[in-house]
């Protein structure tokens, strides 16, 4: 949260951890089934915290108990992202991409680059930096699957200075592996231009992938022959 504080989902409520303090259990009511909620990321945004849930996202305003789903488009919610005042979540239908910005208690559309499916994305550090990962339309999933290495899956970073008004695309080193998915694992909290890319391949071989200029190029930091 905006006090440093943390939250997490736990089967029947929640667990909450304020600054220096011990955590507490709070709301066991607020799930229902002992499942319901675990392995939910909580994002803290605007005095609201949201989670995404059966596809979708959920809000809470009391105090993490009550939680509300939100009004989206068509659609399943994969990942919500935040940064100083903004909110970001990333939809996926059918094949394409769907990005979104929380503005005055509604989700706006944001406008991606055409003929990119994204995967995944990380925001800030600064408020109006956003970046993704993914692959170019047509490429997605084409590759040959098996044991096949080499696959066609061509990724490409693509990196937005101004809240995604205006995109830099960069490509990605090819896929090692056929049906390979790219995804952001995380910026530097000091240094913007430093990027890491998860890579991993139907058969779940994990490559990391590490630019220290802004995606301009990339160095392979882990694979299975590392």
């Amino acid at each position: 949260g905006a006090d440093g504080s943390r939250v997490m989902t736990v089967s029947f409520g929640v667990i909450h951890q304020a600054p220096s303090a011990a955590p507490t259990w709070q709301c066991p009511a607020a799930f229902g089934a002992s499942t319901a909620a675990l392995n939910r990321s909580v994002v803290s945004h605007g005095g609201a915290y949201f989670l995404l849930s059966d596809g979708g996202v959920r809000r809470s305003a009391d105090g993490r108990c009550g939680w509300q789903a939100e009004t989206l488009p068509p659609g399943v919610a994969v990942q919500l992202a935040a940064v100083g005042d903004a909110l970001w979540l990333l939809m996926q239908l059918d094949d394409a991409s769907v990005l979104l910005r929380r503005k005055s208690q509604a989700w706006v559309g944001v406008t991606l680059p055409v003929g990119v499916v994204v995967e995944g994305i990380h925001a800030g550090p600064k408020p109006e930096r956003l970046w993704a990962a993914g692959q170019l339309s047509g490429t997605a999933g084409g590759g040959t699957g098996g044991n096949d290495t080499g696959g066609n899956d061509t990724g490409v970073v693509l990196i937005s200075d101004d809240a995604g008004v205006t995109w830099q695309s960069r490509p990605l080193p090819a896929a090692e592996f056929a049906q390979t998915t790219f995804a952001p694992l995380a910026g530097h909290p000091s240094q913007p231009t430093l990027l890491l890319v998860r890579a991993q391949s139907a058969l779940k071989v994990d490559r990391v992938l590490r630019s220290t200029d802004d995606g301009l190029t990339w160095t392979t930091i882990l694979s299975p022959s590392a």
